[in-house]
């Protein structure tokens, strides 16, 4: 997973989304040492346990790899946040970022504990 795996859902032979993650990049939060760097799903396959199983296949990456927590950041707006909160997220930290030479707030939300929780 540090070289790039990535999970892929599938729905009779359709990709319908994906997701990555491995060790935490930006070296700012130091409780955290992995990463969920993206999850995406077609609008439509939402809420059908997708992301759940994408979410998990992360995760489980993550401890195979023998990282201890994760973080995940995602824009304030971003109705995904209520997905991390009920997977046990916890709000750690809200950032400035320019995207397109428009200012927006990410959220940084994490799993302190890779086993409990989730």
């Amino acid at each position: 997973m540090t070289q790039g795996s990535v999970f892929i859902a599938e729905n009779n032979g359709v990709v319908v989304g994906f997701a990555n993650g491995g060790r935490e990049r930006s070296g700012k939060y130091k409780s955290f040492d992995g990463e969920l760097y993206s999850i995406y799903l077609l609008d439509e396959y939402q809420g059908m346990g997708f992301g759940k199983q994408l979410f998990m296949a992360v995760v489980e990456e993550l401890k195979r790899l023998q990282f201890n927590s994760f973080l995940v950041l995602v824009l304030k707006d971003n109705q995904a946040r209520s997905f991390y909160e009920s997977m046990g997220a916890r709000h750690v930290d809200s950032i400035e970022v320019d995207i397109a030479g428009k200012k927006l707030t990410e959220l940084v939300y994490g799993w302190e504990h890779i086993n409990g929780h989730i």
